[in-house]
């Protein structure tokens, strides 16, 4: 009975998925510079001394793929599908597979030191695609980089997306750009932000066709809604106390942030920023979201994080038992500075959401949003970035709904 007991117990925490973030085992302490999946499954990740890793189980296992390029560090790895791949890096590195990263092939492998270097790349399909070089500016492909062609900007692009053959953007140092032609002419907008200037960007990240984010160096998190026309200064990583290598949004909510050996998330579109306890050390230049749980994030020493349940951190289980009723209870202790607890019950198995609202009605924050078995639950509330208050916690499902009013006294 104890036995099977364990089990259930083992079950039910796999299901609620709380188990923060993990680290999965890499085989390598070479830096680890890009990460990118095609399904929740299949992902690849590129590095230093031309080291390419590849998983088929979501990182349970990731197996070394030889590149043949130990002298080149490379920068960029994009997957088209689960058989071709692209991947480039410095000094004029241009590497393709077409069996799923079994075999490269090296397209291009400049001379070390005297060359350009890629340090992006973006494929819309098999044939066509995007290099960002320090030439500077973009090269493009429509044979499936059997040869390029050359679009000068004067800028370097850290990161590129494209959402049709003509509409792309890219990041940079300091710097947007925006192409309606496919990359023959490219607007760049430089962005200054008060107080602190210039920052990098490293990562540019669209959730749609319109929406898209960039977060600074500095923490400066800035957000389009109509495809990089416009870009507006929304929010800020204040807990950041190295700079931010690396930048994803799941959906217009929820975002990740890789700093030096900080993990960030945002479940308020980038408006507040909350640190994870990752145990994570070293840069932290590439974050992949699966969904806005499933996410992993790669940097030095050879570190591969991992997280199934969106970091989430605090809640615990109390009873297993099936409680008669729905509850949520009052938070303990109330007033609070700055952490308290929050205990609920859960009577009918299913997708539960807990959310913080200010006195105004607007969301702060949604400390979790999951499936959950029936039992006994207790959430520690931390409100470290929170100023004096009162709020509101409202628990939610289809079938149900409770708020309650709670005091923060700093």
């Amino acid at each position: 009975m104890k036995k099977i007991l364990f089990i259930f117990y083992l079950l039910l925490i796999s299901d609620i998925g709380f188990a923060q973030w993990v680290q999965q085992y890499s085989g390598t302490t070479r830096a680890l510079r890009r990460v990118r999946f095609i399904n929740r499954n299949t992902g690849w990740i590129c590095g230093d001394a031309g080291i390419i890793l590849k998983t088929t189980n979501g990182g349970v296992n990731w197996i070394n793929q030889s590149s043949g390029l130990s002298n080149k560090i490379l920068a960029d790895i994009f997957p088209v599908n689960e058989n071709l791949i692209y991947a480039v890096g410095f000094f004029e590195t241009f590497l393709k597979s077409t069996n799923g990263g079994n075999n490269w092939v090296i397209l291009e492998n400049g001379i070390f030191g005297n060359s350009h270097s890629y340090e992006s790349c973006f494929f819309l399909n098999e044939l066509t695609g995007w290099i960002g070089t320090s030439f500077p500016g973009t090269r493009k492909t429509t044979d499936g980089g059997i040869t390029f062609m050359q679009q000068n900007v004067n800028d370097i692009p850290e990161d590129i997306y494209f959402k049709d053959s003509i509409n792309g953007n890219f990041s940079a140092g300091g710097s947007v750009g925006k192409t309606t032609d496919g990359g023959n002419n490219w607007i760049v907008t430089i962005i200054s932000t008060g107080g602190i200037g210039l920052e990098d960007f490293k990562r540019i990240s669209f959730i749609n066709s319109l929406t898209g984010f960039i977060v600074g160096d500095a923490g400066t998190t800035y957000k389009t809604t109509n495809f990089g026309i416009s870009w507006d200064s929304i929010g800020f990583i204040s807990q950041n106390t190295n700079f931010i290598h690396s930048s994803q949004f799941a959906n217009e909510s929820v975002g990740y942030a890789g700093g030096g050996g900080q993990i960030f998330k945002t479940t308020t579109g980038g408006r507040s920023w909350k640190l994870q306890n990752s145990g994570a050390i070293g840069f932290l230049p590439s974050v992949f979201c699966f969904s806005d749980s499933i996410v992993w994030v790669v940097g030095n020493p050879g570190h591969i994080w991992f997280t199934s349940s969106g970091g989430q951190t605090g809640i615990n289980t109390i009873s297993q038992n099936i409680p008669e009723t729905f509850k949520l209870n009052q938070n303990y202790p109330n007033p609070f500075n700055p952490s308290t607890k929050i205990k609920f019950s859960i009577k009918i198995k299913g997708n539960y959401k807990l959310e913080i609202f200010n006195s105004l009605g607007q969301l702060m924050e949604i400390l979790f949003d999951k499936k959950i078995n029936e039992g006994e639950y207790e959430y520690k509330f931390d409100a470290g970035n929170y100023i004096t208050g009162i709020y509101f916690y409202r628990l939610s499902s289809d079938n149900f709904t409770q708020s309650k009013k709670m005091m923060l006294i700093k």
